[in-house]
């Protein structure tokens, strides 16, 4: 991969970085018209909650699993296992007749959600320290935005030429290339770090063993305050967003090409933050930036929910682009707090908050839609005041676990 740019990431996060971005340049192609697919299907504003929230329930619940298994087994053979379900699911969804067989497709989806927590994993193995913000926010941030930035456009288009269906056919074929790119990755063992360098170049020293458990991963609170953030966040902010396409076709008049426009401008405001996030010291601060970006994609909420001109509705969406940038801002910030030996299960105990928040916020907006169509905005605006009060609890915690963890190492030496 020499003649494909490096980004300063190493061989392996490079390679992940690239199979992000097949990944989210197919999630990019259906990402706006996801909801107008099922509902195509003859699915309700309620069913269409139930199929993107529902098959985020067997992530939920295999998600922990998954974070156990990632620091007892090599990272590369869950990766590899876990984006294997993309191509069946995406092909089920393509051929799908009605909306619970897109459902059943959605379920295989999920589970290379599952694959996370080993991805975090294999990206906080092989970066260095001083390197790991910019190795996540390149990887879930940078690659997922390009993504997301010229596949919407390129969906919308393709579907107003042809129908929604082909655009499901497309997304199937960079799922597979997706999953070629991560049989690359090197088989590293539980516990092995490809580098051991601290953020001043310092050997740290060998590994720590792999014999961490989730009863020690939760007796920590800045590690369950950062997964709760995980839930939260999407809680949050997937309310007010995830039905933004039917509400802007239903109530806004936007055609579906316009729809994809859209996803394209959102992606921007996510690219933008995310390669910025870190150059500026205040951004690279994993919780600073969080509380921007729920600033940012409120804020542009809150301009959908007031506004029917175009170019306000542009600006909103860069803004709620922001949004993408959050979990890497999470998985630096997990990482930080959370000892070697223990990372997959932490990884594993966010991703299971995750679910719970995914799961959620597709049926509750799908409720409140059925209710009224401005509710989910209003009710996503309104919850993010307590969101930022829940981070900035969450960066306390971490500070304080961050000093007590400085303190032992000392105390060792």
């Amino acid at each position: 991969m020499r003649w494909l740019p490096g980004f300063g990431l190493d061989r392996d996060n490079l390679i992940l970085f690239y199979s992000q971005l097949l990944m989210h340049l197919g999630i990019g192609l259906q990402i706006m018209l996801w909801p107008l697919y099922i509902a195509s299907l003859g699915a309700t504003a309620v069913q269409i909650g139930v199929v993107i929230g529902g098959a985020a329930i067997l992530r939920t619940l295999l998600v922990m699993p998954a974070g156990a298994l990632s620091d007892r087994f090599s990272t590369r053979t869950l990766i590899l296992l876990t984006t294997s379900m993309m191509v069946p699911g995406g092909a089920i969804i393509a051929f799908a007749q009605n909306w619970w067989q897109a459902l059943f497709g959605a379920l295989l989806l999920e589970i290379a959600g599952v694959g996370i927590p080993a991805i975090s994993s294999h990206i906080a193995a092989t970066a260095t320290t001083a390197q790991r913000t910019h190795a996540f926010s390149m990887i879930f941030s940078v690659a997922a935005g390009i993504g997301v930035l010229v596949g919407p456009p390129i969906g919308g288009i393709v579907a107003d030429l042809t129908t929604l269906r082909t655009v499901f056919f497309i997304v199937v074929g960079l799922y597979a290339g997706c999953l070629l790119l991560c049989l690359l990755l090197t088989e590293m063992k539980p516990g092995e770090s490809s580098t051991a360098q601290t953020d001043s170049g310092s050997d740290t020293g060998p590994a720590e063993p792999v014999n961490g458990s989730y009863r020690e991963v939760i007796r920590q609170p800045a590690i369950v305050s950062i997964s709760a953030l995980h839930a939260l966040v999407p809680l949050t902010l997937s309310t007010g967003t995830i039905l933004l396409p039917l509400f802007l076709e239903d109530v806004r008049n936007v055609s579906i090409s316009q729809i994809g426009l859209l996803g394209a401008v959102s992606a921007a405001g996510g690219i933008l933050l995310g390669m910025v996030a870190g150059r500026f010291r205040h951004l690279s601060r994993p919780f600073s930036g969080m509380i921007i970006t729920v600033i940012l994609t409120g804020f542009g909420m809150l301009l959908i929910r007031v506004s029917d001109v175009m170019i306000v509705i542009a600006i909103a969406f860069f803004l709620r682009g922001t949004y993408n940038v959050v979990w890497a801002m999470l998985g630096s910030a997990l990482s930080e707090v959370t000892p070697e030996r223990s990372r997959g299960r932490a990884y594993g105990l966010a991703e299971f908050g995750a679910g719970i928040g995914d799961t959620t916020a597709p049926l509750l907006a799908g409720w409140l839609y059925a209710t009224r169509e401005m509710l989910p905005l209003e009710v996503a605006i309104i919850a993010c005041v307590p969101l930022i009060g829940v981070m900035l609890l969450a960066s306390w915690l971490a500070r304080r676990s961050t000093t007590q963890t400085e303190q032992e190492r000392y105390q060792r030496v």
